[in-house]
């Protein structure tokens, strides 16, 4: 199975409150006025720190001692998504066994490449420094350098990251060797097509994948790697994080939030409601971008 391995030089974020809980990463609470009950609470009251081969190890020594043998208590109304299975429990490693070599290949890189968010809400350039290292394109960059010569001086945030300011971030990371495609429709089945094409393509087929339409089943996976970074909707607000994985209808989140909320395994249902769910503040819909190395580098 595979093992997230920490980066040794990066302290977990200080938990005073739960990471990326604003809109998009960066700034105010969102706008978004929809009440916690209208998503179903997760099941999940109590979820174990990331300390086992199948999950998130702690990164560094210090946040580890600190978590070791402790539960992480997520309150109801932070849950992540309605349905959501921990990759650190029997369904959760059961997903994970159910993929293809694709798939394990690419959560294995997944989890060497990913990067708990720092600060305060800094959900979005964790997310592009795990998405550049699974790229292979991390260089001199880091979480603190994007919010500062990224972020603020291109004026990249409303009340936090969007979806549009997130797809010219990683333009500007990327320089011309990254290709970012925005992802984005307030319709779940016109988002759902592309979708199931973009998992396919990342991480290969799998029993999940059986959804009668041809052309999602039959599209040729590109060559090279895919890397979706999703910023969507959940009861404490809007969040940014990787996707990783993909099996039998469940979309696997690596959550820049770990103390808070360790991987998870997210039903395509409710995973496509929090793409597609409005926001208020950018009068668009959520989304999430797809990240491909680019022909013309």
């Amino acid at each position: 199975s595979s093992q997230c391995r920490a980066r040794r030089e990066l302290q977990p974020a200080a938990m005073g409150g739960y990471q990326g809980e604003r809109d998009s990463g960066l700034g105010r609470r969102s706008g978004d006025k929809a009440s916690v009950s209208s998503v179903a609470p997760l099941a999940l009251q109590e979820i174990r720190p990331p300390m086992t081969s199948n999950s998130y190890e702690s990164r560094s020594s210090h946040g580890k001692a600190q978590h070791e043998g402790r539960v992480a208590k997520v309150p109801s109304d932070l849950a992540p998504l309605a349905g959501a299975i921990p990759l650190d429990g029997k369904e959760g490693r059961r997903l994970e066994a159910a993929m293809g070599p694709q798939g394990g290949i690419a959560l294995a890189t997944w989890c060497s490449a990913w990067e708990a968010q720092i600060r305060q809400s800094w959900c979005a350039p964790a997310s592009a420094m795990a998405a550049l290292h699974f790229l292979g394109r991390g260089g001199r960059w880091t979480q603190q350098r994007i919010y500062s010569e990224v972020l603020l001086p291109h004026g990249l945030m409303t009340k936090g990251v969007s979806l549009s300011d997130g797809r010219r971030m990683m333009e500007i990371l990327g320089t011309r060797e990254l290709k970012v495609e925005e992802r984005c429709s307030s319709e779940e089945a016109t988002l759902e097509h592309v979708l199931l094409a973009d998992l396919r393509a990342a991480f290969g087929d799998t029993p999940g994948l059986r959804t009668g339409n041809p052309a999602v089943q039959d599209s040729e996976a590109p060559v090279g790697p895919r890397c979706l970074l999703a910023n969507y909707w959940r009861p404490s607000g809007g969040h940014w994080s990787p996707i990783a994985g993909w099996a039998e209808g469940h979309v696997l989140i690596l959550d820049t939030n770990n103390l808070r909320a360790p991987p998870h395994w997210v039903p395509l249902p409710a995973f496509l409601y929090a793409l597609c769910r409005h926001n208020e503040v950018t009068g668009r819909p959520r989304g999430y971008l797809l990240l491909t190395p680019s022909t013309s580098a």
